[in-house]
């Protein structure tokens, strides 16, 4: 046990072999601690309460736990634990607040909270029963955690100023959270393989997301409220699952899926809406549902047995949808405001619906193939219809009405 008080503190502590244990308690002015532990039941606590704090530990084999817990002026922490049980909890209050956390191999678990003013966070772990979580509450908030191995999750909440997090999971049980309230937002999530998950939640301000998932059971969700939204999702093979919310102002969203039994899920409501959805593979299904101001919505797919659904609900609407294969499926609704529509389908067996209620309706689509069905419905204000079909057997039904 170390205890220090005041002026040029500093405390150096090396530990090697069965029942380490350390404490360290610094109180004020220039604060400095290191502890080293090596072998066997390691055990630190360090904390500062003032001025130029800085903490370091090294813990090496077996039953590594940490806790720092640092409160004002030059904060700065690290910890590094290789091998067996480790488990660390940094928690830094405020002024130029730092930490970092390297964990190898078997039990790891790291926390860490930041209260006040130039945040930083960082977490790596590598492999088995990985757990991370973080959460930064003012100014200029930063926050990354890599995982690497087996049972992983990650947890980041950031609220207020300069926000940024970012998460990177390689393989086995993956799951990361983030969630971002207020200011400069910016929030990313890689995903490489097994039974992904991401969640991204933002409100306020400059917020864009962006989820990537390649393989295995993924599935991701973005929301964003208000301001200059932006949101992407890519997944790349097996369960892919895309669903994006955005409320109000500028906002943007854009999804790409590439295999087979994809949903990809988008709402926008208000302000510049604009949404894009791309479909590689058989069996895929988008819903794109936009509500109010200068709407536009795009889907693309490939492949065999797709189905698209796009509604607008008043504004600047304007819809679009290409599906290349047989047996798909797009239906298209405006209700309200400079509607247009533009549907193509190139392949057998397809069948198109468009419906147009209401304001400047116009409505194109093209079907290339055998057997296809095209049925238009355009009731109230300026109809305008241009169909074409180039195959054999197709059949086309137009209604317009005032």
């Amino acid at each position: 046990m170390t205890a220090q008080v005041g002026n040029n503190n500093n405390a150096t502590v090396n530990q090697t072999g069965y029942q380490n244990e350390n404490n360290i308690l610094q109180l004020g002015n220039r604060n400095d601690a290191k502890t080293t532990q090596t072998g066997v039941w390691n055990h630190n606590e360090t904390r500062s309460v003032g001025n130029r704090n800085e903490a370091y530990v090294t813990q090496n084999g077996m039953a590594n736990e940490n806790y720092t817990t640092q409160q004002g002026n030059r904060n700065h922490a690290e910890v590094d634990q290789f091998g067996l049980f480790n488990y660390s909890e940094q928690m830094q209050d405020g002024n130029r607040n730092q930490a970092s956390v390297t964990q190898t191999g078997i039990g790891n678990e790291s926390y860490q909270t930041q209260d006040g003013n130039r945040n930083e966070a960082e977490v790596q772990q590598d492999g088995v029963m990985n757990l991370a979580t973080q959460l930064q509450e003012g100014n200029r908030n930063d926050a990354y955690i890599e995982q690497d191995g087996w049972f992983n999750e990650a947890d980041q909440h950031q609220f207020g100023k300069r926000n940024t997090a970012r998460t990177l999971q390689y393989g086995d049980g993956n799951e990361a959270n983030q969630d971002q309230h207020g200011n400069d937002n910016e929030a990313n999530i890689g995903q490489v393989g097994d039974d992904n998950l991401a969640t991204q939640n933002q409100t306020g301000n400059k917020n864009y997301a962006e989820s990537s998932q390649i393989g295995d059971d993924n599935v991701s969700f973005q929301e964003q409220d208000g301001k200059r939204n932006e949101a992407y999702a890519l997944q790349i093979g097996d369960g892919n699952e895309s669903k994006q919310l955005q409320t109000g102002n500028d906002n943007e969203a854009y999804v790409t899926q590439i295999g087979d039994d994809n949903k990809a899920h988008q709402e926008q409501f208000g302000n510049e809406n604009s949404s894009e959805s791309v479909q590689l593979g058989d069996d895929n299904f988008t819903w794109q549902h936009q509500l109010g101001n200068r709407n536009e919505a795009g889907i693309l797919q490939v492949g065999n047995s797709n189905w698209a659904s796009q509604d607008q609900h008043g504004n600047d609407n304007s819809l679009s949808s290409i599906q290349i294969g047989d047996n798909n499926r797009s239906e298209q609704g405006q209700f309200g405001n400079m509607n247009e529509a533009v549907s193509v389908q190139i392949g057998d067996n397809n069948k198109m619906l468009q419906e147009q209620y209401g304001n400047d309706n116009f409505a194109l689509d093209l079907q290339m193939g055998n057997q296809n069905n095209t049925h238009v419905l355009q009731q109230g204000n300026g109809h305008q219809h241009y169909g074409v079909q180039l195959g054999n057997s197709n059949t086309m039904s137009v209604t317009q009405s005032n």
